[in-house]
């Protein structure tokens, strides 16, 4: 879908799209009488939050991004619903709408600071220009990455270690081993993500220039500043605040069964082994760190301080030149990028695995389908035959029979009226002797 940025902030956040998953909480007393359905939810939530979280991955529209961000977070609340904890569904949707309205109103404003621009490519030095919408993007991407005691923190720690406590009881070992890695890659992905529009935006070269764009535009109002402040406040407490109220009450306000809605998960999280209560805090730490280790020290060796290297000892005594290593590296990763496989793969993840394609076209087959074999043949061809058509024409020529016999002299009538009455009398006198010799036998 595509609209203004504060729709998108809408109806991404809080309304129409996230809707659906406010209808599998609404109507989980239904969900759950099929273990079959509750596993189609979990499988259909983990694959979706992984596959949107690695097409974002190779996007560059800062709104497409953000978007396909939403899909991944959707699958976390199916995946959460599938395992029957509705609330923390509900939880991490609550949290979700925060940081997501807060992201898109943020990249709206950006947007308009850059005179429409949306490619995160040429939207650079937001910090410099505009601390305050550096602040708002940086809390909203470290929210929905997860990290510790903010918003999507508290639900999707708790998702996880639903998930590692959970899937085995629907699904066999290896099954639930890979849908928890699934939707521990999709969080991994998603700090990939969030790391990859802060470094664009904020660090990047910029290739707008100061003088192409005015300073004055990042001035924003002051009724835009009070609203992304409150959501800056509610990306980083509301997690906090809201998380007591989730884990003490799993919606037994549906009136169902107090045996199917029990508590006893969160009694049982406190029990998981440390690796499995630590592997999404672990997850994101590790890619934050190693985007920090390539912002702060690859980054400046390989564009300021390589030459510093070359003088060193260590590159005389190997005769190797660190320059050189760096551009053979370089182009080294240059083949790989550019092999055919690569290629393909990325132009997948930005195309989303062609499911909008496959979609259209299945979509397109059974219209196809259905004009031509069923509405041209069936519904114009044989009802239409039978019915309207057939009916007006069959009328057409009674009609024009009855006309012609109308248009006749009147001895033809009387002559006619005869032969009718001869017929009635002799139909008459035939049915009289029916019933006389019926009556003899």
């Amino acid at each position: 879908m595509e609209g203004p940025t504060p729709v998108s902030a809408l109806i991404h956040a809080a309304t129409m799209v996230t809707a659906g998953i406010f209808i599998v909480i609404r109507t989980a007393f239904i969900f759950e009488l099929s273990e079959t359905v509750l596993g189609l939810a979990v499988c259909f939530g983990a694959i979706t939050a992984f596959i949107s979280a690695l097409s974002a991955c190779f996007l560059y529209d800062i709104k497409r991004i953000i978007a396909y961000s939403t899909c991944s977070q959707l699958g976390y609340m199916l995946f959460a619903a599938g395992l029957s904890q509705y609330g923390i569904s509900l939880f991490h949707l609550v949290n979700h709408a925060f940081f997501k309205a807060l992201l898109f109103l943020t990249a709206g404003a950006i947007i308009h600071s850059f005179s429409n621009e949306q490619d995160i490519r040429k939207l650079s030095f937001i910090y410099k220009r505009s601390p305050f919408l550096f602040t708002s993007l940086f809390i909203g991407n470290i929210a929905i990455m997860g990290l510790p005691f903010l918003a999507g923190f508290y639900s999707k720690d708790l998702i996880l270690e639903a998930g590692a406590l959970r899937l085995s009881q629907l699904f066999s070992e290896d099954v639930s081993s890979i849908l928890l890695v699934l939707i521990s890659l999709a969080t991994c992905i998603t700090a990939v993500y969030s790391c990859r529009i802060v470094y664009y935006t904020v660090f990047k070269q910029r290739q707008i220039s100061f003088s192409t764009v005015s300073l004055s535009f990042f001035e924003q109002p002051v009724f835009i500043k009070i609203v992304l402040s409150i959501l800056m406040v509610f990306s980083i407490f509301s997690g906090y605040f809201l998380s007591d109220f989730f884990s003490e009450s799993n919606l037994h306000g549906l009136q169902v069964s107090l045996s199917v809605w029990t508590n006893s998960l969160f009694f049982e999280l406190e029990f998981l082994n440390a690796f499995q209560k630590l592997i999404p805090i672990c997850i994101n730490i590790f890619i934050v760190g190693l985007f920090l280790l390539f912002l702060f020290l690859v980054r400046k060796i390989m564009f300021q301080y390589s030459f510093l290297l070359v003088s060193l000892p260590i590159g005389n005594f190997l005769n190797l030149r660190v320059g050189s290593l760096l551009e053979y590296l370089s182009i080294g990763f240059y083949f790989y990028y550019n092999t055919p496989f690569i290629q393909f793969f990325i132009k997948m993840c930005v195309n989303n695995f062609y499911y909008n394609e496959f979609y259209n076209f299945i979509s397109s087959f059974v219209f196809y389908y259905g004009y031509t074999a069923v509405f041209l043949t069936f519904d114009k061809g044989v009802l239409e035959y039978i019915g309207p058509l057939g009916a007006s024409s069959q009328y057409q020529k009674l009609s024009s029979i009855v006309i012609r016999w109308y248009k006749q002299p009147f001895r033809v009538h009387l002559f006619s009226l005869y032969l009718i009455i001869m017929v009635y009398f002799y139909l008459f006198e035939m049915f009289l002797i029916y019933l006389f010799l019926k009556k003899g036998e």
